[in-house]
């Protein structure tokens, strides 16, 4: 007898809480109105999901907590749970837009997933569920799923080419100093603003700023080519003899910096080569 009244109450309750579920499937739409990457830097980024809660029913409702998984390669990267005490008003005949901020750490996400270091895109996905009240009791909880990607950054590469070699006299030099960079990246880059420093054996030859809009696409290179006017009394008159080597030991430091579809990164560089120069004369 007493294990029939609690099979009774069990189907009870049962039946109410599919009521309730049913109810709140009726009256809450969750959608996914976009994603946006934000803060890209070589650390990492953050993946901003943008949900739309739409509460079609005359009732207000409360979002009381969330929580998700975070799957990159089909790899769990994050499990995140959040209450919200107060709840979040979800108004009546109206929609509510909520964000759902991921933070992605390229290095703990390169040891967690193996083989993705090598990739110029992540696939992901966010999967969760959402609670809801009407401010006294649970109204119950609905589930959400939505794909995604963001991009792995990659630092460029500058290589440093050779050196022309146009004139050369006692007094001065006219020369060709060639570079290249490389975006080793699955999206475009443009490197707007270039500060750079070049020495031969150790004297400072040249010092300035490229300021062209530099557009590098996916995967692809860019050419650098920096004209030198120089006066050996102004550098020095070592660097004359330098100059009618085969090769020069060539210092290029400076920082780059480049724009992205999702914003601006400085990326310092020290390159130290002996490269060879190239006579046209």
């Amino acid at each position: 007898m007493i294990k029939r009244i609690c099979l009774f109450f069990m189907a009870l309750f049962i039946i109410f809480n599919s009521v309730l579920f049913s109810k709140l499937n009726d009256d809450i739409n969750i959608s996914l109105k976009e994603k946006q990457v934000q803060e890209l830097s070589q650390s990492g980024l953050t993946l901003v999901f943008y949900l739309d809660i739409s509460n079609s029913s005359s009732k207000t409702y409360y979002l009381s907590g969330y929580s998700y998984r975070f799957i990159v390669d089909q790899k769990e990267y994050i499990r995140l749970k959040t209450p919200l005490e107060q709840g979040l008003k979800i108004e009546a005949l109206s929609n509510t837009l909520i964000a759902l901020p991921v933070k992605i750490t390229y290095d703990l996400l390169f040891n967690a997933i193996s083989g993705l270091r090598q990739k110029t895109i992540g696939q992901c996905y966010i999967m969760g569920e959402m609670a809801f009240s009407d401010g006294r009791r649970d109204k119950g909880q609905l589930s959400f799923a939505f794909n995604g990607e963001f991009p792995i950054y990659k630092a460029p590469e500058i290589e440093l080419r050779a050196l022309k070699s146009n004139s050369l006299t006692i007094g001065g030099a006219d020369l060709d100093f060639i570079a290249k960079i490389r975006n080793p990246n699955g999206f475009e880059i443009w490197a707007d603003n270039v500060n750079y420093e070049i020495m031969f054996g150790g004297h400072l030859v040249k010092a300035g700023r490229i300021t062209e809009d530099m557009e590098i696409g996916e995967e692809g290179e860019k050419e650098i080519l920096i004209s030198m006017l120089l006066n050996f009394f102004d550098v020095g008159r070592d660097v004359y003899a330098i100059l009618q080597q085969g090769s020069v030991n060539c210092n290029f430091v400076g920082e780059l910096e480049l724009r992205t579809a999702w914003g601006r990164l400085r990326f310092p560089f020290e390159l130290k080569k002996k490269v060879p120069i190239i006579k046209t004369n």
